[in-house]
């Protein structure tokens, strides 16, 4: 019986002392346990904390990356549209210039000129006197004299026509007038009208062309003088008019001594 009562004293022991070891009141090393689990605490708030702190940076850095991330693709689609503007300038159909094909030129002297536009012509023609002269030829027993006069006319729309005549010629149409100045002339007179073209007694300059007529006189005086020859005038015909027209020509050649 005795060593039954033993044997329940030790079990008893046997469980319950580590509960008593345990015990906050009986492990010092509980005693201060208030201020450990209160940095525990603390430490735990302090972390929470940074926690928080690092949640919201993160946060704070999602919303600046969301708002870059807006910004860029604003401006990524504002590239696009401007890129596109500038493709639908560049793909505009554009104004094809004619292609003029110039002439090679290899050497300068082979550059021809552009021909001028002549103006139109009139029917009125030019008419300047280019030469007058006079001489002395001998001849059997004395001398004579000969008076010349040279005209270049330029024909306009209608050909020209002069008479192959002077004023010392008889029944015909005289084309050029003149008198003999000095004494009173006594002797003989001859005159040729002369020129390129001629057509029924007349010198014919045809239209738009250019052409001299020749005037000469020539005097034999019965006595010995000097003698000059005073052109007068021309008289000229226009093709299809009936009316002759007068150039005045007012030209004195001479004088020359004859006898």
């Amino acid at each position: 019986m005795k060593i039954k009562y033993i044997f329940i004293v030790i079990l008893f022991i046997v469980l319950t002392a580590p509960n008593v070891v345990f015990a906050a009141w009986w492990n010092p090393f509980s005693w201060f346990s208030f201020a450990w689990n209160k940095e525990k605490v603390t430490e735990y708030a302090t972390s929470t904390d940074q926690n928080k702190d690092v949640k919201k940076t993160i946060a704070d850095i999602k919303t600046e990356t969301n708002i870059k991330s807006v910004n860029q693709q604003s401006e990524i689609n504002g590239l696009k549209k401007e890129i596109g503007a500038l493709k639908a300038i560049t793909n505009e159909p554009k104004p094809t210039n004619p292609i003029v094909n110039y002439p090679a030129i290899t050497d300068s002297a082979s550059i021809i000129a552009p021909e001028s536009v002549e103006p139109a012509l009139s029917d009125d023609p030019e008419i300047k006197v280019d030469w007058v002269g006079s001489n002395v030829y001998s001849r059997d027993g004395g001398t004579y004299g000969s008076y010349s006069i040279d005209i270049s006319i330029t024909a306009g729309n209608k050909d020209v026509y002069v008479p192959q005549a002077t004023s010392n010629s008889k029944n015909m149409t005289i084309g050029f007038f003149y008198t003999v100045d000095g004494k009173e002339f006594n002797g003989t007179q001859d005159s040729d009208v002369n020129c390129g073209l001629m057509r029924e007694n007349f010198c014919r300059i045809k239209a738009g062309k250019t052409s001299k007529i020749g005037a000469t006189i020539w005097l034999i005086p019965y006595s010995s003088g000097n003698y000059s020859v005073k052109f007068l005038k021309m008289m000229y015909r226009i093709d299809g008019e009936s009316k002759m027209r007068t150039f005045e020509l007012n030209e004195n050649v001479g004088p020359l001594f004859i006898e």
